[in-house]
């Protein structure tokens, strides 16, 4: 449209350099503006290098020598956001890239400038008990290995587990150096002996250890925070995506997890509030593919796994095992990832055929699923992307390169964007509409973190019901669809104290 009055590369980061000179950020975010590094990453969500040099040769090309002088770059600016906007136009997410995209950069900034308070003596205490955890797992599997080895090396691991111990290869892969030891092979003889285990817990101590409880005091600042990044053109979905550190890959389930989050914590006369839309992928999934029975589910409130079980098997709700709502909860989760009979087998703990047998009276069950996934499917082999309900596309140029492992990928991906392209689109809705709330209402909170369907704000004690409250309903309003969103709240004065 070529209306915009201020463009930018990485506006976001521009924003941080100007913050530590002292400028007001405030004032420069209230002018509508192009980031050409936002634009180009719509364009080409599966790019993974978005240099504004490379963007520039590609869209403005001849008329600018690549190796141009700063101030011809510099000059290429504005032109450059003019033919962007024009081709989000002409790929109709105008509408995404204007009421998303651009203004989720202010809120963005705020989150990653304000940061999350963190108890280093907690994460020292972690660290000490880390340690010693794995002192006493080194012991227990030298005895076991009967000799002393390097845990962390694969080939003396592999040595010790199929050569010393003889544990059967049958199954396991092969990579160069001989026998593979990644994890998904170890679940293979975890069985087999006890030292496997043992090597596992090894592992994601060691991983936990490094990864946060010794570098996150690294990262704190001099306000006692962590300043994480939340990026917003990594991810092919849409979802935003964490770094410095990643607080996507602490674990959610598992109690160590729940220990380093224990760290996070709220300033003296502040608590956090977390609020998390629940199942969404699977109300999503129903509102999409315009599933009679799934909606009517959620519609009813029941429990969706077990709702799914009593149609598969024909009994009544009342009478669903445990293992066949396992079972069912399995496939709910693993369909809209393109999950075989044999994944599905493995992660429901059944034989093949019966997993086979499971997908068919599922689909039985679900005639509206199995023709989203075939529509998907098609679509992406006839136009080359698929879309999420907000018009972010994700384009998917293996789908026809007529290599079986290639394309069955990208039929995966063409399967599961539009769900989760959706979300991610529905969570920065729901970012924006309450970052403005927040600024008007004259409430003592900020949002300081989103990992994946959650929302993390600290605030004032006093307020915490109120916010609790607003974040709730405008969480729940924030999208029209066939099913209601469900969104869970709490309250803590720690991250890992939330429910």
């Amino acid at each position: 449209s070529g209306t915009s009055t201020l463009g930018g590369h990485d506006i976001k980061e521009s924003g941080h350099t100007l913050h530590r000179t002292g400028v007001d950020i405030d004032g420069l975010f209230s002018v509508p503006m192009v980031d050409t590094l936002v634009a180009a990453y719509l364009l080409a969500s599966d790019g993974r290098e978005f240099a504004y040099r490379d963007i520039v040769s590609a869209n403005i090309g001849a008329n600018l020598p690549v190796d141009g002088a700063a101030d011809e770059l510099i000059g290429a600016l504005l032109p450059l956001a003019t033919i962007l906007e024009r081709k989000i136009e002409t790929e109709g997410m105008t509408s995404l890239f204007t009421t998303i995209e651009m203004p989720l950069i202010p809120v963005l900034f705020r989150m990653e400038r304000d940061g999350f308070a963190v108890n280093k003596d907690r994460l020292a205490t972690l660290s000490k008990k880390f340690d010693d955890r794995l002192q006493e797992l080194t012991k227990s599997i030298h005895h076991d290995a009967g000799r002393e080895f390097n845990i962390n090396s694969p080939s003396q691991l592999a040595d010790v587990l199929f050569v010393d111990l003889a544990i059967p290869t049958k199954g396991i892969k092969k990579t160069k150096s001989g026998f593979s030891t990644a994890a998904p092979e170890l679940e293979k003889i975890s069985e087999l002996h006890n030292i496997v285990e043992k090597i596992s817990e090894y592992r994601e101590l060691a991983k936990l250890k490094g990864t946060y409880a010794d570098s996150l005091p690294r990262l704190v600042e001099g306000d006692g925070r962590i300043h994480a990044r939340f990026n917003q053109c990594v991810a092919a979905t849409g979802r935003l995506s964490g770094s410095d550190p990643n607080l996507q890959n602490i674990p959610i389930r598992s109690d160590l997890g729940r220990e380093i989050r224990r760290a996070f914590i709220a300033s003296p006369g502040y608590v956090l509030v977390s609020a998390d839309y629940s199942q969404i992928e699977l109300r999503l999934a129903a509102s999409i593919a315009k599933d009679a029975s799934f909606i009517q589910a959620f519609l009813d409130g029941a429990d969706i796994h077990k709702r799914t079980a009593a149609e598969m098997w024909n009994v009544n709700e009342s009478k669903v095992t445990k293992e066949q709502r396992y079972a069912a909860k399995a496939i709910n989760f693993g369909i809209l990832y393109g999950i075989g009979a044999r994944a599905l087998g493995k992660s429901a703990g059944v034989r093949f055929e019966e997993a086979k047998d499971f997908i068919d009276r599922y689909f039985i069950a679900h005639p509206a699923i199995r023709e989203y996934l075939d529509a998907m499917k098609a679509q992406a082999h006839a136009e080359g992307f698929v879309t999420s309900l907000y018009g972010r596309r994700r384009y998917l140029p293996d789908v026809n390169s007529g290599v079986p492992q290639l394309v069955a990928s990208a039929e995966r991906m063409a399967i599961n964007m539009p769900v989760q392209g959706t979300q991610a689109d529905i969570i920065k809705k729901a970012m924006i509409v309450i970052d403005a709330w927040i600024q008007k209402s004259g409430i003592g909170a900020k949002m300081i973190a989103q990992v994946h369907d959650e929302l993390v704000f600290e605030v004032l004690q006093k307020d915490a019901e109120l916010l609790a409250d607003g974040v709730r309903e405008r969480m729940k309003s924030v999208a029209d669809l066939e099913v209601p969103l469900v969104v869970d709240v709490d309250t803590a004065s720690s991250w890992g104290d939330m429910e």
